[in-house]
């Protein structure tokens, strides 16, 4: 298994280099604003030639979304990310499973998330996330998960289908206070197994298990057991997902450790 970070997407080999990284996840555009990728230069790309390369679509991004200026805007963001992402080069774009709001239902969200879906275009493999928060997450509920992908299998899609499972986003969204380390392994197993394309996200967490926030650590900095986190990644590697990156806090030397730890723990 690789591992790398989300870097700045300014100079990613250098941020690339300067921590150790073989695998890189970076963002082609604000990620909290609607505002489409910039084309990235030809030097750009010829110097994360060599790199696996992932991109993580705007947070905004929300297909299965209640609101439908929302949905058009973010099936448009999230075509145009893609398009980015596939003349750079990119392994997977990575985004959100969305969520249908307050009062929505899981039915009517995932109905959304496919009809929007089904308007997308990309021979580059779309990587959904699972989340931590929200009442109405595709990407929280273990079983309303499985079905989007049993759905979206069962879709004729003109783009390839894959997972990004978040080791953070997994601990703190299930429904439980104190997980054994099976439970938590049995959890990541079924969130994986609908894809045989994934990339993981190693991301210790702030806040206790089952809180229902999405606040990263770094590794061994947080709340999450050494052990737990491994069996996560064990699950990954299980499936075959070769390249994991952590979107941690800090910067170059802080991110630069966290790889260190995975590659004494994991390699």
């Amino acid at each position: 298994m690789r591992f790398g970070a989300h870097v700045p997407a300014s100079s990613p080999a250098a941020a690339a280099d300067v921590r150790s990284a073989e695998v890189l996840q970076v963002f082609l555009s604000s990620p909290r604003m609607w505002k489409p990728p910039v084309p990235r230069s030809d030097r750009w790309i010829s110097e994360v030639a060599d790199l696996p390369l992932y991109v993580h679509a705007p947070y905004l991004v929300n297909l299965a979304s209640a609101t439908e200026q929302v949905r058009s805007r973010s099936t448009t963001l999230l075509q145009a990310t893609l398009d980015e992402a596939a003349r750079i080069g990119a392994a997977g774009v990575v985004v959100h499973a969305g969520q249908g709001g307050a009062d929505g239902t899981f039915g009517a969200a995932l109905a959304r998330f496919l009809d929007e879906a089904r308007q997308l275009s990309s021979p580059v493999p779309l990587l959904i996330e699972n989340t931590a928060t929200g009442l109405c997450s595709l990407g929280r509920d273990i079983d309303v998960w499985e079905q989007l992908f049993v759905r979206l299998h069962d879709t004729d899609l003109d783009v390839p289908i894959g997972a990004c499972l978040d080791t953070c986003h997994l601990w703190c969204g299930a429904d439980w206070t104190d997980p054994t380390v099976d439970q938590v392994a049995e959890r990541a197993a079924r969130f994986a197994a609908p894809a045989d394309v994934g990339l993981l996200h190693v991301n210790d967490s702030q806040d206790p298990a089952g809180a229902g926030h999405d606040h990263h650590a770094n590794i061994g900095q947080g709340c999450m057991p050494a052990e737990v986190l491994l069996a996560m990644i064990d699950v990954a590697r299980q499936r075959g997902w070769g390249d994991a990156v952590v979107e941690t806090p800090g910067g170059a030397d802080e991110q630069a450790a966290d790889i260190a730890w995975l590659e004494r723990h994991v390699r």
